[in-house]
């Protein structure tokens, strides 16, 4: 939680809050957060004046019911509000989940650290050429702008496709 750039605070409103949540609300007192009443579709033993007394006027709170799915378009709505809108600090950390993607990256990266070596040991253009080449390839497998042989056959490989 300390280093979240937003806090989603669930509350079960089919009771009231509890030692933890108040705990919870406490030290989250000062983060980004949208608070979510979940499990409005049942009879309510929740106080929802406590809760206010732990956030302030700006924390959006939405009521939900997760196992029925509504009030997740308000949701959706004020979590792309507050990402769109730069109302959110983000850390700009990026994350490759693709083994592919992160093979051209990688074989990317190796090959400007040659083009980057050859120009320090002031090697001809077109050694270094060649490598630029292949970063400008390898990179172009991730955007798009390139599609090497091996992997046509692998996604015919690995999908079934009409005679």
């Amino acid at each position: 939680m300390e280093n979240a750039d937003l806090v989603l605070f669930v509350a079960d409103t089919s009771c009231a809050l509890g030692e933890e949540d108040r705990d919870i609300l406490h030290q989250i007192r000062e983060k980004k957060k949208i608070i979510l009443l979940n499990k409005t579709d049942m009879s309510s033993g929740f106080d929802e004046k406590e809760i206010n007394s732990y956030i302030s006027p700006e924390d959006p709170v939405i009521s939900i019911s997760a196992k029925f799915g509504t009030g997740m378009e308000d949701f959706i709505r004020e979590l792309k509000n507050l990402m769109f809108h730069g109302k959110i600090d983000a850390n700009q950390e990026i994350y490759i989940t693709n083994a592919r993607h992160r093979k051209a990256l990688e074989d990317t990266l190796v090959s400007l650290q040659c083009v980057r070596d050859s120009i320090l040991n002031q090697m001809p253009e077109d050694f270094y050429t060649i490598d630029m080449m292949n970063a400008y390839e390898k990179a172009g497998l991730i955007i798009g702008e390139s599609v090497e042989e091996d992997l046509v056959n692998e996604i015919f490989s690995r999908f079934c496709t009409g005679k």
